[in-house]
């Protein structure tokens, strides 16, 4: 294996990345997210404007530089109605960390008018603050009675901390909207305002009371006053010095005409509860302002307007030149400020595939290795206890680092924490092992619902050792060659090995591979690892991985069960799990979490609790804790929380479009899949109409304020520098799929996603039926799904769900337009995702539909497929669509609704190149359905030899680089690659029992092989003469006799079938060649036609016969062994054809009989 420079030492991350010493995700981002901060109604002109004209072109810039563009702006949608739990000024700031996290460019988007905000209560206030304030208050006993009535102590928070009480703990009819609790509401709402406006009062007065006695900070009093709005600017523009990634628009109101009195401007202004207008919130407005003149020119847009009639008019012309001038200053802005950052990387972009085989190796490298290491170092941090089984695993290490030995496996039942486990072997292997020490996970349940396959896992494995240890990595014809992975991911374990390095490769949860090349039967796994690296694995224990491991392995000694935890383990992983969090917990509520944890012992049923806890306070009432006793009960009981807090469809929408997807969900996309689904916007509109009827999509604050409660349940997935939002556990997904998913609202789930990713509402009017509303259009904003954003730009999202949508929901039109008969998307996504990727596809269709188009479709691209993989992803266009309409040419007649169309298009798109190319006229190429039906590809030599096994449906093949590989014939899939030999293979045998099958090879060797797992179970060396040609040496078993024969012209050597005796090694007379084996009897020849018939074992005589009309000298060509009809043919250069076949055998054997039981025939030919 040739040698390579290493990564550059002095570049730290990227060797930190690659050796597994990180706890960061080195990850790119190719996301543009912008938060737009403005008060409710000040700026809803501008909001709307935005939304219409400006977002639309921003978004189509990104797209054309590869980016995705997303806007977060909370307050679309919705009213000024303060939620009742006070959480929405925490989830706004959250929202802009997010964005300031995420982007790569712009991030923040302020809009400023005549509002200065509300000035809201805070949720939390510490103990010590709270109890400043109130003895500031001891004149006023009905002032702390009011403020302890609403702020209650929560002694579950480290350190104590007064919780502000919801509003509907006092005011019940709050938050309800049905219409016959209208006068209640109101009531409600009003004495909310009083109550709230003297909760403000007090607080503020004992704050300045406590600032100027030096209890508290400037900065502490100065939160009882600062509106939400200059907090968001606080952390958009100021903090961090964020100014670079924002933009400002302010809006001045210079004639303000006050003499319809406040009421007018109520919209555009702060007004007190008793509708004065508020001078104390007008004079912050004017600091605000003066703050961001100052500070704040360098990204100013200032723009004066006078109202007409209180508002804006888009329908006067100042007003619609001025929401016009702030659009196109927007996009402008916006555009200088993505371009600028995307500019050096744009290029790179272009025409990258997905496919890790056509990106820069290090990019897809660093990002798969960056994230599983991330992964597992966050969930080792939720890791307590299983000290003793670690020490188990370590030790086992230890032991075996410098003698070969077998993996180790921990197996268990689901949920048991085989995963956390693993995550935590490879944190404290990182602290012990040498600095040059490579430490190698992969968390291969990491993308449910998708299964990863072993190709992609063992490349991605080789390719971060080789740039780790500085070795050459695969080349593209071996990283897209099963078997050739297979040989260099051993070859590199030998060689970190010889190296003295120490290699860890940890690979959780194997029974989550495909079944790709029959990935469970774990063929390709090692059982024997060299020194100083280790293998260690994960599976379930009712598995059928773990079942083949068991098979594989000699011992039980190398596999670790993850059991029960008990319940003194369990303590400890509550105690550090509330430490971690800055939580505790009455003993009352720690009781009844310990007592439903007792009954399974299962760290995710306690993981799921854990998320429940830390939300109770101390004063949760324990009626009120609802637990259940297993995970099942624990995931029911949360959806339910959910759904009486948010809403029946919202939560069940948003779970479920989650669960459906393939590669997870960009939260723009679930906005607008919850956009199109009628039933979702039912519910969010059902006591209320949207602002505007003509446009209709879910207000985003409440999709946030959901996200906020799953923050345990969901993670973001990073591919191609793009987050998508996904389950973090897949028996969540499970229980989703279970409780939400029916099969109606299944099959109804999956049709908004296909016309999502079809864009089929883009830029059209849905029909929507609302409460109180007729049917009605309605726009529902969503954007167009081009198949390519640019040239070389392709839609990777919608190639990655489109198919799977339009399958499962039955558009079997739309698939076979769209995807089947669409030769640009059978190009684009063999181009960017690969062909195997169409292949699969085309694979499920046929599991679906019952149409022959499509079998022939996919048995073509089968038969493209060595070509082009060939070109490993440098695939020309004109090359693609050459190749497949030279092989679907004259099938367009015959099936013209698919491949009809595809012809068409191919021919069609061939003709209106500009370069010169040469159209085909007809099918010059295999084509589907004839006599080729699959081409196995996984030998990279010459096949030498073969042997089918009917029964078994396996077929044995030896090449002349010294490899056996083991194909089933029921999906074509390699099972096993035999390495071993060191020279060509020049015969093999399937034993009748189709358990073991034999190799002989030019290195003289004869092996014996177990056809199970793939185990070498004898090796005879000396079995032939070195060198020996394929057409020399012959292999022939005898099952009756249990005799193995090895034999070349002039030797036959006999053994027991099962190797392990040899019991016969004779040679032929001088002038004799064998012709071969029939049973137990060998029948050579000499040169005057003498046929002899000897049985080297069990035999004493030899049976001569004489060939009938022989010449007087017999020179051999070639002879042929009929084992089934006992006959032999020999082929004489004096050309004759003969025959010698036995009549009927008898059950013994003497010479006298021997002598009359077989005839020779002579058919003379022309040579």
């Amino acid at each position: 294996m040739a040698e390579r420079p290493a990564a550059d030492v002095g570049d730290v991350n990227l060797q930190d990345v690659l050796r597994g010493r990180t706890d960061g995700d080195q990850r790119t981002t190719n996301m543009i997210r912008v938060f737009i901060s403005s008060t409710f109604t000040d700026m809803s002109g501008e909001r709307k404007a935005l939304l219409e004209k400006a977002y639309p072109e921003v978004f189509a810039f990104c797209r054309s530089l590869g980016l995705v563009f997303e806007v977060v702006d909370l307050r679309w949608g919705i009213r000024n109605v303060t939620s009742g739990d006070h959480e929405d000024c925490e989830i706004f700031l959250q929202e802009i960390r997010s964005c300031q996290r995420i982007s790569a460019g712009p991030n923040f988007i302020a809009l400023l008018g005549n509002r200065y905000g509300p000035r809201t209560l805070p949720r939390l206030i510490p103990e010590k603050q709270f109890e400043a304030l109130l003895s500031k208050l001891s004149k006023n006993p009905e002032g702390v009675k009011q403020l302890r009535q609403w702020f209650l102590k929560d002694n579950n928070a480290v350190p104590p901390t007064y919780v502000l009480q919801p509003i509907t703990a006092h005011f019940p009819h709050y938050s309800d909207l049905r219409p016959e609790t209208g006068p209640q509401r109101d009531k409600d709402l009003l004495s909310w305002r009083v109550t709230e406006t003297q909760l403000l009062q007090l607080l503020r007065s004992a704050a300045a009371d406590a600032k100027t006695a030096g209890d508290i900070t400037a900065e502490q009093e100065q939160e009882f006053f600062t509106s939400v709005t200059e907090q968001e600017f606080e952390q958009g523009l100021w903090k961090d010095n964020s100014e670079s990634s924002a933009l400002l628009f302010v809006r001045e109101i210079p004639r303000q005409r006050m003499r319809d009195g406040p009421r007018r401007f109520a919209k555009f202004m702060d007004l007190t509860a008793d509708g004065l207008l508020d001078a104390e919130a007008q004079g912050l407005l004017t600091s605000l302002k003066s703050r961001l003149y100052t500070s704040s020119q360098k990204i100013l847009n200032l723009h004066c307007v006078e109202l007409s009639k209180g508002s804006i008019d888009p329908k006067r012309k100042e007003h619609a030149q001025y929401l016009d001038s702030v659009c196109e200053q927007f996009v402008t802005q916006m555009k200088a400020r993505i371009g600028a950052v995307a500019g050096p990387s744009v290029d790179g972009r272009r025409g990258r595939s997905i496919d890790e085989g056509t990106m820069e190796t290090s990019d897809w490298v660093v990002e798969e290795a960056g994230r599983h290491t991330a992964m597992s170092t966050k969930l080792s941090r939720g890791l307590y206890g299983r000290e003793g089984l670690l020490g188990k695993i370590c030790c086992a290490m230890w032991e075996s680092t410098n003698v070969h030995h077998s993996p180790l496996v921990v197996h268990g039942a689901a949920g048991m924490g085989k995963t956390a486990l693993l995550c935590k072997l490879a944190q404290e292997m990182r602290g012990v092992l040498e600095a040059g020490a490579v430490v190698v996970i992969r968390l291969l349940s990491a993308r449910h619902p998708q299964r990863p396959d072993i190709d992609h896992v063992l490349r991605s494995i080789c390719f971060q050792i080789c740039l780790a240890c500085g070795l050459a990595p695969p080349s593209p014809l071996t990283a897209n060659s099963h078997l050739d992975l297979l040989r260099f991911f051993r070859n590199v374990l030998d060689k970190i090995s010889q190296q003295g390095n120490t290699l860890l490769v940890i690979l959780d949860a194997l029974d989550q591979l495909s079944d790709q090349h029959r990935a469970h039967k774990l063929c390709w796994l090692l059982t024997s690892v060299p020194p100083n690296v280790h293998l260690v694995v994960s599976m379930d224990t009712h598995s059928e991985a773990f079942a083949s491991m068991r098979l594989k392995s000699e011992t039980l000694g190398n596999f670790f069960e993850v059991e029960r935890l008990s319940c003194d383990e369990g303590k400890l992983i509550v105690e550090s799990n509330l430490r971690a969090s800055q939580r505790a917990l009455t003993p009352e509520q720690s009781d009844a979490v310990l007592r439903h944890f007792e009954t399974t012992g299962c760290p995710l049923h306690l993981k799921l609790m854990m998320s429940a806890a830390r939300r109770w306070t101390s004063f949760t009432p324990l009626a009120d804790l609802h637990l259940g006793a297993n995970t099942q009960e624990m995931m029911s009981q949360f959806f339910l929380m959910l759904e009486k807090k948010h809403g029946k469809q919202l939560v069940g929408g948003a779970l479920g479009y989650i669960a459906l997807a393939r590669e997870g969900l960009l939260e723009a996309e679930l906005r607008d899949v919850m956009s199109l689904d009628d039933d979702v916007i039912r519910e969010v509109y059902e006591f209320c109409l949207p602002p505007t009827p003509s446009l209709i999509r879910l207000p985003p604050l409440l999709w946030a304020r959901l996200r906020r409660d799953l923050e345990d349940q969901l993670e973001e997935r990073w591919t191609g520098g793009v987050a998508t939002i996904a389950f973090n556990n897949r028996h969540l997904c499970e229980a989703v799929s279970a409780q939400y998913l029916t099969s109606e609202r299944r099959g109804r789930s999956l049709r908004i996603l296909a016309e999502y990713f079809l864009g089929r509402w883009s830029g059209k009017l849905k029909p929507a039926s609302l409460p109180g509303l007729s049917l009605l259009l309605s726009d529902r904003k969503v954007p167009p799904q081009p198949l390519w954003f640019a040239p070389g730009l392709a839609n990777i999202r919608k190639l990655q769900e489109l198919t799977y949508h339009l399958l499962h929901a039955g558009l079997w039109e739309e698939l076979q337009q769209e995807v089947i008969g669409c030769a640009e998307w059978l190009y684009c996504k063999s181009r960017v995702c690969g062909l195997s990727s169409v292949i699969h596809d085309l694979d499920q269709c046929s599991q679906y539909m019952d149409c022959t188009e499509t079998r022939l479709v996919r048995d073509t691209l089968v038969l493209m497929k060595p070509s082009l993989d060939f070109l490993d992803g440098h695939m020309d266009t004109s090359l693609f669509y050459s190749e497949l309409l030279a092989r679907l040419c004259s099938l367009a007649k015959p099936f013209p609704a698919v491949i009809g169309r595809l012809c068409s298009q191919c021919e069609e798109w061939l003709l209106t190149c500009l370069e010169p190319i040469l159209v085909p006229k007809c099918s010059f190429l295999q084509q589907p359905g004839g006599a080729l039906q699959h081409t196995l590809t996984a030998l990279q030599g010459g096949v030498l030899c073969q042997d089918v096994s009917l029964e078994a449906e396996l077929l044995v093949a030896g090449s002349d680089d010294g490899v056996v590989a083991v194909w089933s014939l029921a999906d074509q899939q390699l099972i096993h690659s035999l390495l071993g030999h060191t020279g060509p293979v020049l015969s093999v045998k399937v034993h009748d029992s189709s358990a073991h099958c034999l190799s002989l090879a030019a290195d003289g060797s004869l092996r014996r092989w177990s056809l199970t797992n793939g185990q070498q179970l004898l090796c005879i060396q000396e079995a032939v003469p070195l060198d020996s040609t394929p057409s020399s040496v012959h292999l022939h078993l005898s099952a009756r006799s249990q005799l193995l024969f090895v034999y070349t012209s002039a030797q036959v050597k006999v053994w027991k079938l099962d190797g392990s005796e040899l019991l016969s090694s004779s040679s032929t007379d001088e002038g004799s060649v064998v012709l071969g084996v029939l049973e137990d009897s060998v029948f050579s020849l000499s040169g005057s036609g003498l046929v002899r018939i000897s049985r080297p074992v069990g035999g004493t005589q030899t049976v001569e016969a004489q060939l009938e009309n022989s010449a007087t000298r017999l020179t051999l060509v070639n002879s042929v062994m009929l084992p089934k009809r006992e006959k032999v043919f020999v082929v004489s250069k004096e050309g004759f054809l003969h025959q010698v076949r036995v009549r009927t055998p008898p059950t013994g054997l003497d010479l006298q009989k021997l002598k009359n039981i077989y005839s020779s025939t002579a058919l003379k030919y022309d040579l």
